[in-house]
């Protein structure tokens, strides 16, 4: 008798929902002000050669090994947890830099977008994290079920 595959599991959870905001929100910051004069002018992460370029790669690079995780899950999902966590403390360290570039300057101030930034990499770091926790937490419920005598 023929085996019907088993279809793949989707993990859908709060802790997803909170990666995935932080994503977006990594990628919202990285186009918004960064800096902004007293006359009114505004610079964004992307105008230029600045750093937003590499934040907003960075999101998308999120995105992708956030769905990888959340679309086929597999054994090498610690692995991408760490990625997750890696890219949150890159992008991180440029927006903490880039924040103390700016301040360091007269007449200069930090953007919201700078902020957003900054805010959003600590929240995906701590997101991949729980991320990681409710797999591990629903693969030990799972182990315990199997266990079960019936």
């Amino acid at each position: 008798m023929p085996t019907t595959p088993k279809p793949r599991s989707r993990e859908y959870g709060w802790q997803y929902v909170w990666a995935w905001i932080s994503i977006g929100a990594l990628a919202v910051g990285s186009l918004a002000p960064w800096a902004k004069s007293p006359f009114g002018t505004s610079v964004s992460g992307l105008d230029g050669s600045n750093d937003g370029w590499s934040v907003l790669g960075a999101a998308v690079i999120a995105a992708i090994v956030l769905a990888r995780i959340q679309i086929a899950p597999g054994r090498r999902v610690i692995g991408r947890v760490f990625l997750l966590v890696l890219i949150a403390g890159l992008s991180g360290l440029v927006a903490f830099v880039d924040r103390g570039n700016v301040s360091e300057k007269k007449l200069i101030e930090v953007g919201w977008g700078l902020n957003l930034t900054l805010v959003a990499a600590i929240s995906l770091g701590l997101a991949a994290i729980a991320v990681h926790a409710n797999r591990r937490s629903r693969r030990g419920e799972a182990s315990d079920i199997e266990d079960t005598p019936s």
